[in-house]
């Protein structure tokens, strides 16, 4: 079990049962997002990741501009 090192964190789940590239899935969320600090994204569990920020702004920034898509 992974468990947050900090407060400004969220679990994101991507819906498919197509094979997809989670190298590919990080690098698209960094580009989307364009936060003013780093995030971190650890793999959780099957197609479940943990998302941590360094500003809460960042993480409410994410949070207010979701549903976001991921093509793989």
């Amino acid at each position: 079990m992974v468990e947050p090192s900090g407060n400004f964190s969220l679990i994101c789940s991507i819906w498919t049962k197509k094979p997809y590239n989670q190298d590919s899935f990080k690098a698209q969320m960094r580009s989307i997002w364009k936060t003013r600090k780093k995030f971190v994204i650890q793999v959780v569990g099957k197609n479940l990741f943990l998302i941590e920020f360094e500003l809460e702004e960042d993480l409410e920034t994410v949070l207010e501009g979701q549903p976001w898509l991921f093509r793989k």
